[in-house]
């Protein structure tokens, strides 16, 4: 996602019902939650409207993924996954209210930061997050507006249609790899494929887990000290309050992992992806953090 689209406010209509704008990644986080739906209609300027469908940065990597594929296996590999990943987004939601409320209660803010970062992070994230409803706006006008416009979409949608029906190859071949199905029962194990699985509290003591898929894996409060994770793929896994001491995560990819109250004790980060994950001391690492959360 570019930073532009990051910084884009969308609205979203539901009917005649009118609310925004949202950042990017809340509307997507929402969509992963069903708390907008593909139907739903999204705008930036309450002129122009288009499906919440149709917008694919507005859609989460696993919805896209299962959209788009025909395979009978495959999908119901990804649609399991997409119930793993929205249980992650939903038990961090929640964690994420906890925390608020706690911090509330004591009068202190929850994430982290001070002063200046503290009021650039309400602005950019909270401030511009807050839902408003607004009246539609009348679309007559618009319409007319804009009619110069649809009548030069229509027709190259057109001629993009003939070309598909008039070029399509006669014996169309589907080339591709199908995905590895995560083992959740399997050991412990270099390349294992525990993605998506439930391992909370699991006892992980000194284990080879290099090169393993712990994708959006629920390792919270797991014990994985003295273990290697080098190379691994744990993208969007839930390490909230793990025991990760002497741990070696070398170019391991942790994008949008949740590593929250975890014990980072002596752990090897070296060339490790921190993307988007959820820092011990509950802050949100930097895009292009490699090593450390920035």
């Amino acid at each position: 996602m570019t930073m532009t689209s990051h910084r884009q406010l969308w609205y979203v209509r539901r009917g005649d019902n009118v609310s925004g704008p949202f950042p990017t990644q809340v509307v997507a986080n929402n969509t992963l939650l069903s708390r907008f739906l593909p139907t739903d209609e999204v705008s930036l300027d309450q002129l122009e409207w288009k499906p919440l469908a149709t917008v694919a940065e507005l859609l989460p990597r696993e919805l896209l993924e299962l959209r788009d594929e025909t395979d009978p296996e495959h999908r119901q590999w990804l649609e399991e996954r997409l119930k793993a990943a929205r249980r992650w987004a939903d038990q961090r939601t929640h964690d994420d209210r906890r925390h608020a409320e706690e911090a509330a209660g004591r009068g202190v803010p929850d994430d982290g930061l001070r002063g200046e970062e503290r009021r650039k992070a309400d602005t950019d994230d909270e401030v511009l997050a807050l839902p408003h409803h607004h009246a539609a706006l009348p679309q007559e006008s618009a319409l007319r507006r804009y009619l110069g416009v649809y009548l030069g979409i229509g027709a190259a949608v057109l001629l993009v249609a003939l070309g598909v029906i008039y070029y399509q190859p006669v014996n169309p071949v589907k080339v591709g790899v199908m995905p590895v199905q995560p083992l959740c029962s399997k050991a412990a194990a270099s390349g294992v494929n525990w993605s998506g699985c439930d391992k909370q509290g699991a006892l992980l003591r000194g284990v080879d887990l290099a090169g393993g898929n712990l994708d959006y894996a629920d390792l919270s409060h797991a014990v994985l000290s003295g273990s290697r994770l080098d190379h691994a793929s744990l993208v969007g896994t839930n390490l909230s309050a793990a025991d990760l001491t002497n741990v070696s995560m070398r170019n391991a990819d942790l994008s949008n992992a949740d590593l929250s109250a975890a014990n980072m004790e002596s752990v090897n980060l070296t060339g490790t992806v921190l993307d988007h994950a959820i820092w011990v001391d509950g802050r949100v690492c930097a895009e292009g953090s490699l090593g450390q959360c920035r």
